[in-house]
């Protein structure tokens, strides 16, 4: 029973912020005047499938009230994005779909992927009062309605805020996805906040990539002591993020370098940093310390072994976890994306006030987004990569 009613809130919380959604698969014309065009769009027909570009497509129509339709001026390709084309995650997403009534309205094939993007809004269903027709916005989409990866892109206004105005499109959608990540992790499963990170230790295990970059420049922003895993070849990229602190993770005494910093109130266990999960034994004792990991079997479990197996496995796993950091006096915790527009409005304030900056590897065409995801699955980025969708750049 225990272990049902913690995959029951694990799903309400993958949930959480992405009521009322639709397919954005059901294109029908657009009774606004602005949408009398066709839709491009990249998807996948079967998983694991190539990526076929579509130039006829239909735009989406707002049915929802809830609903916004945004024009896509340009989006990010993150690690997500491919692991969902080759069917990552599904068997969850689907019961996501079922948890908001999207079953029967929604065809898992073709995928469209795409997880944020920034904008310009096209139309607004009736209960949007916040936005209107040419706000230019930025947003990550719920798990299981993605689509940046196209011309038009519907969401919940509650995962949409006006883009930092002192950025352009393409450096604003580098930004939302990994930012949403993070907020999850550090802010709503860590509870941190600008009033009580100041003076907080916190280690961050992959700085390189995107999620990395994020996470220190907010920690930064807020006031923390700051110190990052990398490599070498990424030392100079992670410096520009304004750490205090790098440990090159390709040192033979990793973990003896981080136990002169005298113990981490927080450490962040991002995708990709697996091998460091005994970390966990440079976080304080006895302080109210927390070990929070984005890196999950969540998903692979349940695509594996099905939902009520998969969940519960991870379940356990998460449990034993919980009960060996509490005999120490230590808290982990797991987080998972939600999106977020209140948190995307407060990071583009953060932006605006040039306490946080984008880091762009590459920007690629939109016709060049089989290359683009060939160079997120080849890994070891140091930057965002970014398809200019509307050809601005």
């Amino acid at each position: 029973m225990a272990k049902n009613i913690v995959t029951t809130r694990l799903f309400r919380n993958l949930v959480k912020g992405s009521e009322h959604c639709i397919s954005r698969h059901s294109y029908r014309s657009c009774s606004s005047s602005a949408c009398n065009q066709t839709c491009r769009s990249w998807a996948v027909h079967k998983y694991g499938g190539s990526m076929q570009m579509a130039v006829d497509g239909r735009i989406p129509v707002i049915t929802d009230p809830n609903d916004v339709l945004i024009k896509v001026s340009a989006a990010s390709v993150n690690p997500i994005d491919i692991k969902m084309t080759g069917g990552y995650g599904r068997k969850l997403i689907h019961t996501m779909r079922q948890m908001d009534g999207m079953a029967c309205s929604v065809k898992e094939l073709p995928l469209t992927p795409g997880r944020d993007c920034s904008g310009t809004v096209v139309a607004t269903g009736s209960n949007v009062t916040n936005y209107r027709p040419g706000d230019e916005v930025w947003s990550a989409v719920a798990a299981h309605r993605p689509g940046t990866h196209a011309d038009y892109v519907l969401t919940a206004a509650s995962a949409v805020s006006r883009k930092p105005s002192s950025l352009s499109h393409v450096d604003a959608a580098s930004f939302p996805y990994v930012a949403c990540t993070v907020w999850s992790a550090l802010c709503t499963m860590g509870g941190l906040h600008p009033r009580n990170t100041p003076m907080k230790r916190v280690l961050i295990l992959a700085g390189s990539g995107g999620i990395g970059n994020f996470a220190i420049q907010l920690m930064k922003a807020w006031g923390a002591n700051v110190t990052v895993l990398c490599s070498t070849s990424a030392i100079d990229t992670v410096a520009s993020m304004g750490p205090d602190c790098i440990v090159n993770y390709e040192s033979d005494h990793v973990e003896t370098e981080l136990k002169k910093y005298e113990g981490f109130d927080v450490i962040l266990h991002n995708v990709g940093s697996g091998k460091y999960a005994q970390a966990i034994n440079v976080l304080k004792s006895w302080n109210n310390s927390q070990y929070i990991s984005i890196d999950t079997p969540m998903l692979s479990s349940t695509d594996s072994l099905g939902l009520i197996a998969g969940s519960a496995t991870a379940c356990s796993i998460l449990g034993v976890k919980t009960l060996q950091g509490l005999m120490e006096g230590k808290y982990y915790k797991w987080a998972f994306f939600q999106p977020h527009g209140k948190a995307l409005s407060t990071v583009a304030d953060l932006i605006d006030k040039h306490q946080i900056s984008p880091n762009v590897e590459r920007v690629y065409a939109f016709d060049e987004l089989p290359l683009a995801y060939e160079r997120v699955t080849g890994g070891h980025l140091l930057g965002k990569i970014v398809i200019d969708v509307a050809g601005t750049s």
